[in-house]
């Protein structure tokens, strides 16, 4: 399971995302711990780019249900209705089965440190931006 975490952020850092990965998982692998991955995009054209990068790699699926009516609205320019009201648009893929990549597009945060103050958090946070 770390080397496919692992696998995953590597891969994650040689695309060309105007975004940042942030959250646990910058903390690295944590054995036992059901742990995830976060790719905050910077503005929705980035949102747009890495979505259809996921969606078109064998490697990466949508298993849960609620995902892939999501993926399938955005994808066909459906709203799923999110963005307009709380700001947020979220869509999860999983990594090879087994390792969850979640996508984010937050309006009106365009840099690492605008996600990371987005946060309600009295913990030292950590990102890595993907430019």
């Amino acid at each position: 399971m770390e080397k496919q975490f692992n696998n995953l952020i590597d891969y994650l850092k040689t695309l060309e995302v105007r975004g940042c990965i942030t959250g646990s998982s910058m903390l690295g692998y944590m054995e036992g711990q059901k742990q995830d991955i976060d790719v905050f995009c910077y503005d929705e054209k980035a949102f747009t780019e890495l979505y259809f990068e996921l969606y078109h790699n064998k490697m990466f699926t949508i298993l849960d249900k609620l995902e892939r009516w999501k993926s399938d609205m955005f994808r066909t320019k459906n709203d799923f209705g999110n963005k307009h009201h709380t700001g947020v648009t979220t869509i999860k893929f999983t990594y090879n089965t087994v390792i969850e990549l979640n996508i984010i597009y937050k309006k009106n945060c365009n840099n690492a440190f605008s996600i990371l103050a987005s946060f309600d958090l009295d913990l030292i946070c950590k990102a890595y931006c993907l430019q």
